[in-house]
């Protein structure tokens, strides 16, 4: 689906691009691609980061990971609680 460019707002752009230079780019497209699996991309700029890890069924199914995690190790969740305050 996505949006348009268009309809992309100039901040956002402007976010994307942020610290990157053509200087940058150059050097990164020079530079030998590593052909393992390797996702490390510490020191990369945003925009020139080749792969992205991304959950398969969104963000959500992270935390319903972190969920099971955590009653896995005995712990117990509260769903749909409204917030208590401290009567001390």
């Amino acid at each position: 689906m996505g949006v348009k460019p268009s309809e992309l707002s100039p901040d956002w752009g402007a976010q994307r691009v942020k610290g990157l230079s053509v200087w940058k780019t150059i050097i990164n497209a020079l530079k030998p691609k590593n052909k393992t699996d390797d996702i490390k991309q510490k020191g990369v700029e945003t925009s020139l980061i080749e792969k992205f890890l991304y959950p398969k069924y969104g963000p959500g199914q992270l935390w319903e990971t972190v969920a099971k995690e955590i009653e896995n190790m005995g712990g117990k969740i509260h769903f749909n609680k409204k917030n208590r305050k401290n009567k001390n």
